[in-house]
């Protein structure tokens, strides 16, 4: 609701500055690229990425690719293009932005370090692991060294990508590390259940099953008790915990907790999401190794056309 009204507010600014000032000044610009940034956080992808490459192209023809806010606004649309799994249409232009901010703001800067986050994001999504740690360490070097709150958010963002590519890594001692350094950042608690998610990650990885599944409970008591349960969160760390119980071997709790996933997500309406398709594909394996083939098809079929929805018959993610 916030972002709802927030976006409301910036296209009131964008239709008062374009009347008073036009189309291509730059505070016009600039307030194109924060109605972008909204939209991104609503996960309204399609709409960030158009919006995000119209900031571009007029802040381009206005200032040059010199501009701090060019570099942005690539980075913006590169981001939504990431959450959109359009990896390769992300690339380049989150290594021109990555680029540009080296020889205009420096390695130091902020804006630097959010740019080497999202670009280790992209390289974790396309198997590059290494190159995603270095990135992600490139970025704490920096991050570390500030104290404000919107660095501090980007250190922990920094640091549960970074955990991720090391749990990729099989490196569960370095992973486990540096969610417990992201822990100690006093974050707010929503966030706060998203590391410990991700710790119930490591310990699944490496076989501590228990461990697991204490730390997926208690993030979704916090979620519970901070989002609610009827949040797109708490139903992707039921999910998740789902998955684990697999894991563990515990078939029949992990058939009630991805059934009730699969549910709330339904009644949350988000149902042509990603998270929602790796609902359907967690329970349909579940159906398959307990031997409830009919189900499993069900799923996968289920699963199956709403990828069609998304990206079209001819989609790898289809085939």
């Amino acid at each position: 609701k916030e972002y709802e009204r927030a976006g409301l507010l910036y296209r009131e600014v964008l239709s008062i500055r374009r009347n008073a000032l036009g189309p291509r000044h730059s505070a016009t610009i600039s307030t194109l690229r924060d109605i972008a940034r909204v939209s991104l956080c609503q996960g309204k992808y399609r709409e960030a990425a158009a919006l995000f490459g119209r900031a571009a192209m007029l802040r381009k023809r206005l200032s040059g690719e010199s501009h701090p806010e060019y570099a942005l606004c690539l980075r913006g649309r590169a981001e939504s293009f990431r959450l959109l799994s359009w990896c390769h249409r992300a690339a380049p232009l989150i290594e021109k932005a990555f680029s540009l901010q080296q020889a205009t703001v420096g390695r130091d800067d902020v804006e630097y370090a959010v740019t080497a986050i999202e670009l280790a994001y992209l390289s974790g999504q396309l198997g590059k692991w290494e190159r995603a740690v270095d990135l992600f360490e490139q970025a704490l070097s920096v991050l570390r060294a500030g104290g404000s709150g919107g660095e501090k958010k980007h250190r922990v963002s920094a640091l549960r990508g970074l955990s991720k590519a090391y749990r990729r890594l099989r490196r569960f001692e370095d992973a486990e590390r540096v969610l417990r350094e992201a822990l100690d950042c006093e974050i707010a608690p929503p966030a706060r259940a998203l590391v410990l998610a991700d710790l119930a990650w490591v310990y699944s990885d490496s076989d501590r099953h228990a461990e697991a599944g204490r730390c997926w409970g208690e993030a979704l008591e916090t979620l519970a008790s901070c989002v609610g349960r009827r949040d797109p969160q708490y139903a992707s760390v039921l999910g998740d915990s789902g998955f684990g119980d697999i894991r563990g071997g515990d078939y029949a709790r992990a058939e009630k907790t991805l059934q009730a996933t699969i549910a709330l997500e339904e009644e949350i309406e988000v149902r042509e999401t990603w998270d929602h398709i790796s609902s359907l594909g967690m329970i349909s394996r579940l159906y398959g190794i307990t031997g409830q083939y009919e189900k499993a098809e069900a799923a996968w079929r289920t699963a199956l056309e709403i990828i069609r929805t998304l990206r079209g018959e001819q989609s790898s993610e289809c085939a």
